[in-house]
């Protein structure tokens, strides 16, 4: 198997043509509307992009009004990255737990960029200001 076999899963078209693009494409909807299934997000008005956050560490701060996340415990105490949980009439809530992650509608307050951020639960920290 060659590595573009594996990179863009090539399919055969009825008339004998090679077709990644389609399967390419239908690869990520779905993976897309597997992380909206396990967190039971419904998207709705916004289309926001999704950010793997699960390498962080990461605590939510004043009242869940912000998500502080750094590549260290230590860094977390004191040298973090913070962004504003982001909150809107049309979503039922902002921050969305599963089992093993939690997805965090944020506003990075840079250049308009809202996302969804998804963080790994094993990495959260609870500890107080």
């Amino acid at each position: 198997m060659k590595k573009s076999d594996i990179v863009y899963n090539l399919i055969e078209d009825p008339d004998g043509t090679l077709n990644w693009r389609e399967n390419f494409i239908d690869q990520y909807e779905n993976a897309r509307k597997a992380v909206f299934e396990y967190f039971n997000y419904v998207e709705k008005w916004r289309i926001f992009p999704i950010v793997d956050a699960r390498r962080y560490f990461w605590k939510l701060v004043n009242e869940e009004g912000e998500v502080r996340f750094a590549d260290t415990e230590e860094q977390l105490q004191d040298d973090w990255y913070e962004n504003e949980v982001y909150r809107q009439r049309f979503l039922k809530k902002w921050i969305y737990r599963g089992p093993e992650y939690t997805m965090i509608v944020v506003d990075t307050h840079t250049d308009g960029n809202k996302l969804l951020q998804i963080f790994s639960n094993n990495k959260e920290r609870t500890w107080k200001s």
